[in-house]
C-alpha cells in the first residue's frame, strides 16, 4: 500500500546516514543582509509597484550581471545522488500511488498580480491543478467572497503576509505576531494553515511566532537556490521543537523571467529537468508562479501546465496543505 511506502520512504531517509536535521536548520542571515531587509524595505513598500520592480530589478542586476540562468538542481547534492541511488531498488509510489508529488502555489505580492488571481485559479482549475494561493492582505484591498469562492472550489487559501516586508522575519515577535493576526483576520477564513514568509525572509523568531499561532506548515526555505541557504533535500520536514512542518520551496518563476534572460524553451526545459530529478527522489517539488508576473506570460504558463502534467503516470498534483496533512498522518515522527 502507498501509505506503508510512504513510510518506507522517510525510514529510507533516516538510515541514509546523512544528518537530515542539519540540514534542516534555520539559517542565521548575514548582518548586513538583516539590516539591508529590516531598514530599506519601508522605503520601497512606499514606491509605486513599478517603482519596486525597478528597484529590485536593479538589486538582482548587480547579484547576477550577466543575466545568465545560473540554478541547482536537486541531484546536483551529493546528498540526493546517494539518496536516489538506494530508492532505485525499491521502485516505491509513495504519494498517492504516484512516484513524486508538484505543488503549485501562487504568492500574490501586489495589486497586479491581485487583479490577475482569478484568471489563474481559472487556468488551474482547467487543468485540474488543486493550487496554493498565499495571499498579502495590507497592500490590495481583500475581497472576502472572493477569498471564500476560491476556498469552496478546492484551492488552499494560504498566508504570505500583512504586507511585503522583505525584513519581516527580523522584526520584534510583538509586531510579528500582530501583523500576521491582522492578515489572518482580513482573509477571515479558517482554512489557512500555510505560511510563505514575504521574500523569503526567515528567522528563529518568526517560527516560534508561527508555532505559537498554530500554524500545520512554512514553506519558505528553499531547495536549490543558487544565491540562498538551501535544505538540498526535496521532502516535508517535521520540526518537533515548533511542532510544525517545512515544505520547501524548489522553483520560482522570478529565477527565469526576472533575474536572467531565457526563451520559452529554455525554461521549460530547466522545468522537465527538476521534474525528472524530484521522480528519481520520490520527493515533493514545489513551485512558486507569481500572478503579476505571469500576467503577460498566459501562453507560457499553459505551455508549462501542460508541461508538467505530461508526467501524470508518476507524479501527483497537490496543495501544499494536503501533503503535509498527508504526511502528518502517516508518517511516524518519533
Amino acid at each position: 500500500m502507498c501509505l506503508d511506502e510512504l513510510q518506507q520512504l522517510f525510514n529510507i531517509l533516516k538510515e541514509s546516514f546523512i544528518s537530515i536535521d542539519n540540514l534542516f536548520t534555520i539559517p542565521s542571515t548575514p548582518y548586513k543582509e538583516k539590516i539591508i531587509r529590516k531598514y530599506a524595505s519601508p522605503i520601497i513598500n512606499a514606491l509605486p509597484v513599478k517603482g519596486r520592480y525597478i528597484f529590485t530589478g536593479i538589486v538582482k542586476k548587480i547579484r547576477n550581471p550577466k543575466s545568465k540562468l545560473t540554478l541547482n538542481y536537486p541531484m546536483t547534492y551529493i546528498e540526493n545522488q546517494i539518496i536516489a541511488k538506494t530508492l532505485k531498488i525499491h521502485n516505491l509510489r509513495p504519494w498517492w500511488n504516484k512516484k513524486a508529488v508538484i505543488c503549485l502555489s501562487h504568492d500574490i505580492d501586489n495589486v497586479e498580480g491581485y487583479r490577475y488571481t482569478k484568471t489563474m485559479a481559472e487556468i488551474d482549475a482547467k487543468y485540474n491543478i488543486q493550487s496554493t494561493f498565499n495571499f498579502i492582505t495590507h497592500d490590495y484591498k481583500i475581497d472576502k467572497p472572493f477569498i471564500h469562492s476560491i476556498a469552496h472550489a478546492g484551492f488552499e487559501v494560504g498566508l504570505h503576509g500583512y504586507n511585503h516586508d522583505q525584513g519581516f522575519a527580523f522584526r520584534n515577535p510583538k509586531k510579528i505576531k500582530t501583523e500576521i493576526k491582522m492578515a489572518i483576520d482580513a482573509l477571515d477564513t479558517e482554512e489557512v494553515v500555510g505560511y510563505r514568509s514575504p521574500a523569503l525572509s526567515i528567522s528563529e523568531t518568526l517560527f516560534q511566532v508561527l508555532s505559537e499561532m498554530n500554524f500545520l506548515f512554512d514553506s519558505t526555505m528553499q531547495i536549490a537556490s543558487p544565491f540562498y541557504y538551501s535544505v538540498k533535500l526535496p521532502y516535508p520536514y517535521y520540526f518537533k521543537k515548533y511542532d510544525m512542518w517545512e515544505i520547501p520551496l524548489m522553483v520560482q518563476d522570478d529565477n527565469y523571467f526576472r533575474d536572467s534572460s531565457n526563451s520559452e524553451n529554455d525554461i521549460l526545459g530547466s522545468i522537465q529537468h527538476f521534474i525528472k530529478d524530484i521522480i528519481s527522489l520520490n520527493g515533493v517539488m514545489t513551485i512558486n508562479m507569481h500572478p503579476h508576473i505571469m500576467t503577460d506570460n498566459r501562453k507560457f504558463y499553459e505551455n508549462f501546465i501542460k508541461l508538467i502534467k505530461q508526467f501524470s503516470n508518476d507524479v501527483a498534483y497537490s496543495s501544499t496543505r494536503s501533503v503535509i496533512k498527508y504526511a502528518k498522518t502517516n508518517i511516524n515522527n518519533s
